[in-house]
C-alpha cells in the first residue's frame, strides 16, 4: 500500500510534467522497495520504470541508464525487466546503436504488458524514419495499434504519439519515393493524423488527463501530417500555415519540458525554415537543438541536423566538453587502466552500462580503442 501510494504521487506530478517532484517520489518508492527487498514489486518496479523515464526527459541520460540498470539482472522476472528496458534502448538507439535485435525480443512480451508495447514500439518507429524506411514505421504502428487495441482499447492515448511519429517517418521519406509509393503513404498519412485527432478529441473532452504530454503530441500530429503534404506538393498548407504549426509544436514541447522531443521538434523545424529561405532562424533552432543533442550523445539528432544543412554557427570551443559528466567520470578512470568491472563496482553501477558508457565516449573522441 505503501508503495502504491508513492507511486501514484509521482504519476500525479508526472501527468503535469512537474519532474523534479515526480523524480522525488519515485526514487523514494524505488529506495523503499529496495530498504525491504522488493525490487521487482508491483509499484516498486513502476517507480523504477517511470523515475528512468523522467530522467529520460530531462536529458539526464546517464542517470537514466544507472536507474534501469538493473534491467542486468538475469534473475529477475521477464516482464517487469522488459518494461524498463525499453528506456535503455530509447537512449541507445538515438545514440546510434543498433536495437533492433533486443526490440525484437520484446515484441514477445507486447501482449503481456502494454506499457511494453508502447514505448518500445516508439524506438521502432523513430529508427525506421531516421534510415527513410517508411514501410517499416508503419507495419510498427499497426502491428503495435492491434496487440493495444486488443489488450486494452483502439482508443489508447499514446496512439497520439506513434501517429506522430509515423507520420514524422513518411515526410522523412516521401522526398526519396516513387509516385505511386508517394500517393499511398499520403493516404496514409491522412488515415494516421484521423487516428490520432479522433483519440485526441475523446480524452480532450472526457474526464481523462489530458495534460502538457497529450497536447505537446496533438500539436506534432498536425505539424507532421502538414509537413507530408508540403514536402509531396499535394494539398500543401501555404508557407505561414506550416511554419505557425510547427512554431506551435516547439512552444508545446518547451512547455512540456521533454529534452530530448523539443530537441527533435527543433530540429525539424530547423529544417523547414532552412528550405524556406529563412536561414538566420534555421540556424538559431539548428544551434539549440545541435547543443542539446551533443549534451546528449545522441548522434542521430546530429546526423539529421547535418543532413538538412544545418552547421553550427562558429566552431565549438573545448570538444571534450560534449562528454557528459559521468563519460567525463569514467574516462578518467579508463585513462588509469581500469576495467569495466573494477569502474562498475567503484561508481556502484553495472558493467554492462559502463561499457556502453565506453562504447559512446571513443565514438565521441574518435578513439579507435582504449
Amino acid at each position: 500500500a505503501e508503495l502504491r501510494a508513492l507511486f501514484l504521487l509521482g504519476r500525479s506530478h508526472q501527468e503535469e510534467a512537474e519532474w523534479e517532484e515526480a523524480a522525488r517520489w519515485f526514487a523514494v518508492a524505488v529506495g523503499r522497495a529496495a530498504s525491504v527487498g522488493l525490487p521487482w514489486a508491483p509499484y516498486s518496479i513502476e517507480a523504477r520504470w517511470q523515475l528512468g523515464w523522467v530522467r529520460y526527459a530531462q536529458g539526464e541520460w546517464d542517470k537514466a541508464l544507472e536507474v534501469v540498470a538493473i534491467a542486468d539482472d538475469d534473475a529477475g522476472p521477464v516482464i517487469p525487466r522488459a518494461i524498463i528496458e525499453a528506456t535503455r534502448l530509447a537512449i541507445l538507439s538515438a545514440r546510434g546503436t543498433d536495437v533492433s535485435g533486443d526490440l525484437r525480443r520484446l515484441r514477445k512480451v507486447w501482449p503481456d504488458e502494454g506499457g511494453v508495447a508502447v514505448f518500445s514500439a516508439g524506438i521502432e518507429i523513430e529508427a525506421a524514419g531516421h534510415v527513410g524506411d517508411a514501410g517499416a514505421a508503419v507495419a510498427a504502428y499497426d502491428d503495435v495499434v492491434a496487440v493495444l487495441t486488443r489488450i486494452w482499447t483502439e482508443h489508447f492515448a499514446g496512439r497520439v504519439r506513434l501517429a506522430a511519429q509515423t507520420l514524422g517517418a513518411i515526410a522523412h521519406a516521401l522526398p526519396a519515393v516513387s509516385k505511386s509509393e508517394r500517393a499511398a503513404l499520403l493516404e496514409r498519412a491522412d488515415l494516421l493524423r484521423a487516428d490520432g485527432d479522433l483519440v485526441a478529441e475523446r480524452f480532450a473532452g472526457g474526464q481523462a488527463a489530458w495534460g502538457p504530454e497529450g497536447r505537446a503530441w496533438a500539436l506534432r500530429l498536425a505539424a507532421e501530417h502538414l509537413r507530408a503534404r508540403w514536402v509531396a506538393g499535394v494539398d500543401a498548407p501555404d508557407r505561414d500555415q506550416l511554419l505557425s504549426v510547427w512554431a506551435a509544436t516547439v512552444d508545446a514541447f518547451a512547455e512540456f519540458g521533454s529534452v530530448p522531443e523539443l530537441a527533435r521538434a527543433r530540429t525539424t523545424y530547423s529544417a523547414i525554415l532552412r528550405l524556406l529561405g529563412d536561414t538566420t532562424a534555421a540556424r538559431e533552432q539548428g544551434d539549440l537543438a545541435r547543443e542539446v543533442a551533443h549534451q546528449l550523445g545522441a548522434v542521430v539528432l546530429l546526423d539529421e541536423l547535418r543532413a538538412s544543412g544545418s552547421t553550427p554557427a562558429r566552431a565549438t570551443q573545448g570538444s571534450p566538453q560534449r562528454l557528459t559528466a559521468r563519460e567525463r567520470e569514467i574516462l578518467t578512470l579508463v585513462a588509469e587502466g581500469r576495467s569495466n568491472g573494477e569502474i562498475g563496482r567503484q561508481l556502484f553501477i553495472s558493467t554492462k552500462t559502463v561499457s556502453v558508457h565506453v562504447s559512446n565516449i571513443l565514438g565521441k573522441l574518435g578513439a579507435a580503442g582504449r
